[in-house]
């Protein structure tokens, strides 16, 4: 007889399989009690938006609205499924909140629809254009109809998804506990526009709903109005991720970030143009948080700006800058280059910076590093991490295939090092190939290592199956690799059985191959 598992075990199993829908799904399929329990994991974060799922979602939230609300869609036109009721509250089951895909869902649900109920006037339309299509004047007067028919079109859709976002994100307010908002206005792979004033605090339940709030990812250009009401009601948020792209105040931005009790994790992003500015929120950080932050990413454009300011924050953990070519001048580094940062474990660093101040840095701060990826190439550098980073355990790197001397030596002085990942040019051989990595990883692999990551640059690769069993077979009494290659092509099948040998061996844990678009 079958034996049920405990509630606190299942709820362990579920919270461990969280991000493996598939398996989640699987999991609804065992029985009620099994459905009840892990129905909550999968409903956590639904918006990974994938068009062949986002309908069927929307019509789920819609059944779980109040009648009033089902009642203002149909007022408006807009069709409600035949799904009447739900058997669970879905809504109530979700912690993470992303405004621009309900958008992009509801906008795929209702263009759905239209496919499946056509307007009836430009059905009317497209046949009487095809039966009098030799009158030119008739035919001038139906395609203007029909411009005005799609304009009228498009003025509705943009109505009707008005409708269901405000009544959807009501909902959400009303019976949520959210631990993760997203709200960002332009999508630049998508021509759906996200509505850009939003207010959630206007909804009933909105208080209790967001006052949890540990995660906000947002653009500079939502209505300040957004910010200065979050900051009335969210004062918990620890991570920010903040994409500034406009020229918009940020005075909201500025007293939300100062509400806050702890934040710990700050990113900004800058791609669009250097000239919007973002340095205003820096007050609002350093009179806040300048001790409560642990993680800080800059990304995109910063030509003149001081990254003085980073030096207060003095229990940095993780540290990511990530500038345009020529981003940031010696002068504007080197405010860096003298500081240690005792807690500092986590490094990346692309493009933009003086070698030599950054020599600097890593001799003040190397010594305590776990993980280092270092995005551009450079042959002095790439020493120094042999000399300063002494204990690291994760390293992505770029070598010149002249320079193979110095992954013998990083590999040799860095004792602790569990993974390597490397760019590999078997083409035209600016960086290592794929088989000179092999080698000398196998000559001079560390006591730990067990993880293996090959980037090759183009879509050619110098590995032959003979290559790849000497090099696994070095792998025997040693843990168990991880081997992962990234490439715009499939392992070669004469390489995949070698693979796959050493797989059912137990000497791979673990092979990806990863298709690079």
């Amino acid at each position: 007889m079958f034996q049920q598992l405990p509630k606190e075990l299942l709820d362990k199993i579920f919270e461990f399989l969280k991000d493996d829908k598939v398996t989640l799904y699987s999991c609804l399929l065992v029985n009620r009690f099994w459905c009840k329990i892990s129905v909550r994991f999968l409903w956590r974060n639904i918006w990974d938006f994938k068009s062949d799922t986002s309908s069927q979602i929307i019509i789920i939230l819609i059944a779980c609205l109040p009648n009033y609300s089902k009642y203002l869609l149909h007022k408006n036109g807009i069709i409600i499924s035949t799904l009447k009721d739900t058997l669970l509250d879905y809504a109530s089951f979700c912690e993470i909140l992303s405004i621009g895909n309900i958008s992009k869902m509801i906008n795929f649900y209702l263009k759905e629809q239209q496919s499946e109920n056509p307007d009836n006037l430009n059905q009317n339309e497209n046949n009487s254009n095809n039966s009098n299509n030799s009158n030119r004047g008739y035919r001038n007067n139906i395609n203007n109809r029909k411009y005005k028919s799609n304009n009228r079109n498009k003025i509705q859709m943009t109505l009707k998804e008005d409708i269901i976002i405000q009544e959807i994100l009501k909902m959400f307010m009303n019976k949520g506990s959210l631990k993760k908002l997203t709200y960002c206005l332009e999508d630049r792979y998508s021509d759906i526009k996200i509505p850009y004033d939003i207010t959630l605090t206007r909804f009933y339940g909105a208080r209790d709903c967001l006052k949890d709030l540990t995660e906000l990812n947002c653009t500079n250009d939502v209505q300040p109005k957004f910010f200065y009401q979050l900051s009335k009601v969210c004062h918990n948020i620890q991570s920010l991720i903040i994409r500034f792209q406009s020229y918009y105040s940020n005075n909201g931005l500025k007293e939300l970030i100062s509400s806050q009790n702890c934040l710990k994790y700050l990113s900004v992003i800058q791609w669009c143009d250097d000239r919007v500015e973002w340095t205003g929120i820096i007050p609002s950080l350093l009179k806040k948080h300048s001790n409560n932050i642990t993680k800080l990413h800059l990304y995109g454009m910063y030509h003149n700006t001081s990254l003085s300011f980073i030096t207060n924050f003095i229990n940095l953990q993780e540290l990511d800058l990530y500038f345009d070519n020529g981003g940031v001048d010696g002068k504007t580094f080197m405010e860096l280059g003298n500081v240690t940062f005792k807690q500092l474990q986590i490094l990346s660093f692309r493009y933009g910076f003086s070698s030599e101040v950054f020599i600097k840095f890593l001799e003040n701060n190397g010594k305590n590093l776990k993980e280092f990826y270092f995005y551009r190439y450079d042959n002095s550098i790439s020493l120094a991490i042999a000399k300063f980073c002494l204990n690291l355990k994760s390293l992505f790197i770029k070598i010149a295939r002249s320079d193979k001397a110095t992954l013998k030596v990083i590999l040799t002085n860095c004792k602790q090092l569990e993974s390597l990942k490397l760019l590999c040019d078997s083409l035209y051989g600016s960086y290592l190939k794929a088989n000179e990595v092999l080698k000398i990883v196998a000559k001079h692999l560390p006591k730990n290592f067990h993880e293996l990551k090959l980037n090759e640059l183009y879509n050619v690769s110098s590995l032959l199956p003979e290559e790849l069993e000497s090099f696994f077979m070095i792998w025997k009494n040693r843990t168990p690799l991880t081997f992962i290659i990234e490439s715009s092509s499939k392992v070669k099948e004469e390489n995949m059985e070698v693979i796959e040998k050493y797989k059912k061996l137990g000497i791979i844990k673990k092979f990806e191959n990863i298709i690079k678009s």
